[in-house]
């Protein structure tokens, strides 16, 4: 079948979209007759339409014609679907138009509508009323709002490696890169010294085609990696481009493009919306962006609005609706707010809506549930943002989301992170004896302490202790006495053993039943380490009752590590088993210390029960990843493990290259 139409022959080759092309192809076959492709500027709305309209045979289209809008005002409209179709005259273009195509199997592309919305509006409305054959692909940056039609959103560039034969570890965007790089420097090509740094860039830039390309380009002057380097500021990195589109000229032409087509609320919501990082949701915005619970339903309707011309992303996920800026699209807003004069008031408003969360969170144990940490994840670029900026501006706020979050960062195991915020913050705020100083101090001895770094752990958790002493804050000397106990019955159980005690009674005092775990725990591992199982059942039995009412599968981990040694002392290898997988069945990937104890524990049962391939692979399948993530304790006890497993196998001089391992 010969396809009449004049589309644009493509100058460059077409990279992936193969899924999104069978989904618009399906879409067609189900008799839908109108889609509108809408994304933001640069996301290859345009060339995902012509690459339809290519490939018209496979619908059956007999005309395909494409409408480019860009250039043109409402009242050019109806003049351009007329000279694109080359239809005859009559008393109106659109009527004449109606005429050509009311018996043609017609594929009509109209490209960029959002600036011309009401005029496409009548047009498609026109159009498939009065010609049933006619179909519609649209692109926009905002739905055109007509009935029948599906609003379908291009998504950016897969950044995932792609599995297909020969394509293997390279993604979609990295393809694009380097095919587009070629035309720059015929030379380049994926390679092990640049794939890297190719696809950190089209991560950077969120798989945004016209990113993408505009990044490309710079390979003229600039390596892979000093691209990416320089993509902290996207606007100014991502400029050039073809002359022959001014709208694709540079990323900041496109945001201007978009910008135009806000209303004035619009605008102004759009920039302070780019005080918020990682993305936010409706709650979040509309106190810090509106600054009053009574105005959400306007909130809602001015992000609705935002959505629709492609400036936020929607995410949804287990039942919640959050939203994202792009970064070049946030760094763009954020220059709006700049100018608008409005940056301090938002920060302020943005790190007092974050404080009191993190501090909520802290209060409602939001680290110990699935639901909870999930929330403190997805506000985890938020609440660090929230930091730096207390940090520079208002330290009491820094160290009082510092000793709120210090619980999230130690169940998720995001240790080093937590000790360089909370470092931050204690070196940002006066030394003056306080609550929240005393607080994030204690926070920063049990984040060092699992780190493996004890004469952090010593000194911080010695000046919390004082400083709690000293303003009568039990919370504050219950956690670091806990540490401090916890550090000596690493070499003299039962000197800690008073200590450990003390901070017990503490925790009770102050109503902390996570110190208060952590402090009986500590004792349960102390009397354990002194062979004394009478001792040890009394606070390992009260850490287990306390630990499973608040869900605190840290300590009900180690708990059960002591279980299980004690069981495998006693020759019950089958209960130490039991409880060894109890352990590292719980809370995957989040807690890897006391994971890397209970494969520890697993990997001592395997040599003892003459397994010793089995206990030597169990160990060596994490050790590198202890290693990289700096946990020294983990890595000792896997080193451990692997000292034990080469002494069952009888390889001696190997047992003892581990045992003085470091």
């Amino acid at each position: 079948m010969h396809v009449t139409g004049a589309l644009p022959a493509s100058m460059t080759s077409f990279i992936g979209r193969s899924r999104e092309l069978d989904e618009l192809r399906s879409l067609f076959r189900a008799g839908k007759r109108l889609v509108t492709l809408v994304g933001i500027g640069g996301i290859g709305k345009t060339r995902l339409a012509l690459e339809l309209g290519w490939s018209a045979n496979d619908r059956g289209w007999t005309n395909v014609y494409l409408v480019e809008l860009a250039s043109l005002t409402p009242d050019m409209v109806d003049d351009a679907v007329l000279e694109s179709v080359g239809g005859g005259s009559s008393h109106s273009p659109l009527q004449a138009a109606v005429e050509y195509l009311r018996d043609a199997t017609t594929l009509l592309v109209l490209d960029c509508c959002e600036h011309v919305l009401d005029a496409v509006r009548h047009v498609a409305e026109v159009l498939l009323r009065r010609c049933p054959s006619v179909t519609i692909l649209a692109t926009s940056r905002s739905p055109i709002k007509v009935a029948g039609e599906l609003v379908w959103a291009v998504p950016p560039l897969s950044v995932e490696a792609r599995g297909d034969v020969g394509e293997t570890g390279t993604s979609d965007a990295a393809r694009l890169f380097a095919d587009r790089a070629s035309y720059v420097q015929s030379r380049f090509e994926l390679s092990e010294s640049t794939a890297g740094a190719v696809e950190t860039i089209v991560r950077r830039v969120d798989g945004i085609p016209l990113a993408i390309e505009l990044a490309a380009a710079r390979v003229r002057v600039l390596s892979p990696e000093e691209i990416a380097d320089g993509l902290d500021d996207h606007l100014r990195l991502l400029r050039g481009g073809h002359r022959s589109d001014p709208r694709h000229q540079t990323i900041r032409a496109s945001l201007d493009w978009s910008h135009e087509l806000l209303t004035d609320q619009e605008r102004q919501f759009f920039a302070r919306l780019s005080i918020f990082s990682g993305g936010f949701d409706l709650e979040a915005a509309t106190a810090v962006c509106a600054g009053d619970a009574s105005v959400r339903d306007q909130v809602l309707d001015e992000i609705e609005g935002l959505v629709d011309k492609s400036l936020l992303a929607v995410e949804r996920k287990a039942g919640a609706t959050r939203f994202r800026m792009l970064d070049f699209v946030r760094q763009y807003a954020a220059e709006l707010l700049v100018v608008a004069g409005e940056g301090d008031l938002l920060a302020d408003r943005h790190r007092a809506y974050f404080r009191e969360l993190a501090q909520r969170a802290d209060r409602e144990l939001w680290a110990l549930v699935p639901a909870g940490r999930a929330r403190l994840d997805d506000e985890s670029p938020n609440l660090r943002a929230a930091i730096d900026d207390g940090c520079v501006r208002a330290p009491d706020d820094a160290l009082a989301m510092a000793g709120a979050l210090g619980l999230y960062w130690r169940v998720r195991g995001r240790l080093a992170e937590g000790v360089t915020a909370t470092e931050q913050s204690l070196d940002a705020a006066p030394a003056d004896p306080s609550p929240g100083r005393a607080l994030a101090l204690a926070k920063l001895s049990v984040l060092s302490f699992w780190l493996g770094d004890f004469a952090r752990t010593q000194s911080s958790a010695t000046s919390a202790t004082e400083m709690g002493a000293a303003i009568g804050d039990n919370r504050s000397q219950a956690l670091a006495l806990s540490r401090l106990g916890a550090l000596v019955i690493l070499s003299d159980p039962a000197t800690g053993d008073p200590m450990l005690m003390r901070a017990a009674e503490l925790a009770r005092a102050a109503g902390d039943q996570v110190a208060l775990c952590d402090a009986l725990g500590s004792l349960a591992i102390s009397y354990f380490c002194q062979d004394d199982p009478g001792a040890m059942r009394s606070p390992l039995e009260e850490t287990l009752k306390v630990a499973e009412a608040i869900g605190y599968e840290d300590d009900i981990r180690w708990c059960l590590w002591c279980l299980a040694q004690s069981a495998f002392s006693a020759g019950e290898l089958a209960s130490a088993r039991a409880h060894c997988e109890r352990a590292l069945a719980m809370m995957p990937g989040q807690d890897q210390l006391s994971r890397y104890f209970a494969i520890q524990a697993l990997s001592f049962l395997d040599a003892h029960m003459g397994a010793a391939d089995a206990a030597r692979e169990r160990a060596e399948a994490d050790l590198e990843q202890s290693r990289q993530e700096g946990l020294l304790l983990g890595t000792g006890a896997l080193m451990l493990a692997l000292g034990v497993a080469a002494q069952a196998a009888g390889a001696l001089d190997r047992a003892a290259q581990w045992a003085t391992s470091h």
